[in-house]
C-alpha cells in the first residue's frame, strides 16, 4: 500500500511535530542538534511505495585527516547500526546518513515513523559526536578502542607524559602525511 505526503503530514501532526514540504514529494523535518540547525528530507518514490528519511551534509570527508580511516568507520557502522545507511559522495565529499523503507504491502504506521525519526535524531546524531572526533583527532572514541582507553586513562591519573608522547606521535603523523602529499605532488 502506497503512502502520500498527506498521510505522512499527518503523523507528524499527530506527534505535534512541525514539518514543511517544499513541493509534490518531499517533507522538511528541521531539528537542532548541539546549535545547529539539521534537516530530515523525507522522500517518496516509486509511487509512495518507497519512503527514504536522509540528513544531507552529516559530515564532509574532505576535511578527514585520516580518510580511510573514516571511511572504514561507516562502513563497520553500515554493517553494525540497525535501520542507518551511510553514504558518501565521491564529488565533494559530503556524507549523509539515511533509512530506506520499501513500504508495498502493508500501511506506513506512525510507529515505524517515529522510529525512523528517533534512529535519525538521536542515535544517528550521538554517532556524529563520535566520528567528528575521529574527523578532527584521528582517534574514534569507543570503549572497544584501546588507544582510546589509554587516553582516557592517562588524563584520568593526570599522566601529562603520556599525554606529550601522543602529542608528539600525532605530530610525526602529520608531518609524514605532508611528506607523502610533496612526493605525490612531485610525481
Amino acid at each position: 500500500m502506497a503512502v502520500t505526503l498527506g498521510q505522512l503530514t499527518d503523523i507528524f501532526k499527530e506527534a505535534n511535530a512541525a514539518v514543511f514540504t517544499d513541493n509534490e514529494k518531499m517533507l522538511l523535518y528541521p531539528f537542532v542538534h548541539q546549535n545547529q540547525q539539521m534537516l530530515v528530507y523525507i522522500t517518496l518514490a516509486e509511487d509512495g511505495e518507497y519512503v527514504r528519511f536522509i540528513i544531507p551534509c552529516y559530515l564532509n570527508l574532505n576535511v578527514a585527516r585520516n580518510r580511510e580511516a573514516l571511511l572504514m568507520k561507516l562502513m563497520e557502522q553500515n554493517r553494525t547500526l540497525k535501520l542507518l545507511k551511510f553514504g558518501v559522495d565521491p564529488e565533494d565529499g559530503e556524507i549523509t546518513v539515511s533509512i530506506e523503507l520499501p513500504v508495498e504491502d502493508s500501511p506506513l504506521t506512525a510507529g515505524q515513523v517515529h522510529r525512523c525519526m528517533y534512529t535519525l535524531t538521536h542515535v544517528a546524531m550521538n554517532e556524529r559526536e563520535r566520528l567528528l572526533s575521529l574527523i578532527q583527532t584521528g582517534i574514534y572514541p569507543d570503549s572497544r578502542n584501546e588507544e582510546f582507553q589509554t587516553i582516557v586513562s592517562n588524563l584520568l591519573s593526570g599522566d601529562e607524559e603520556t599525554e606529550k608522547e601522543h602529542d608528539s606521535e600525532t605530530e610525526e603523523t602529520d608531518w609524514l602525511d605532508d611528506t607523502d602529499e610533496d612526493a605525490d605532488s612531485e610525481e
